[in-house]
C-alpha cells in the first residue's frame, strides 16, 4: 500500500488545501488541517506533489508495487521548483 506523509509543519492546511482540490481520488480531507484519509485510493498521478507550494507531501511506494516504474522518482513543483521525493520501502 502507498504511504502518504504530510508534513504538518510545512502544510498550510485550510489556508491552502490545493492538494485536496486537485486529487481526483479524494485522498486528502480538509478541516482546520489537511489530513490523508484514503491513501489506498492514491493512483500516483502526482498532482498533489506538483501543486503543493510548500513541498509538504512525501509518497512512499512499496518496493514490490508492480506499478512503480522506478525505485526513486523525483518530481519538481511547477510553482516553486522544490523537489518532492517518491521513495520505495
Amino acid at each position: 500500500m502507498i504511504d502518504i506523509i504530510l508534513n504538518q509543519n510545512r502544510c498550510q492546511g485550510s489556508k491552502c488545501g490545493k492538494c485536496a482540490y486537485v486529487c481526483p481520488n479524494n485522498v486528502f480531507t480538509i478541516t482546520d488541517v489537511v489530513t490523508v484519509t484514503s491513501p489506498v485510493y492514491c493512483k500516483m498521478c502526482q498532482e498533489c506533489l506538483e501543486i503543493c507550494p510548500e513541498a509538504a507531501i512525501i509518497i512512499n511506494i512499496p518496493d514490490h508495487d508492480k506499478n512503480t516504474a522506478e525505485k526513486i522518482i523525483k518530481t519538481k513543483n511547477r510553482n516553486t521548483g522544490k523537489k518532492r521525493l517518491l521513495k520505495t520501502y
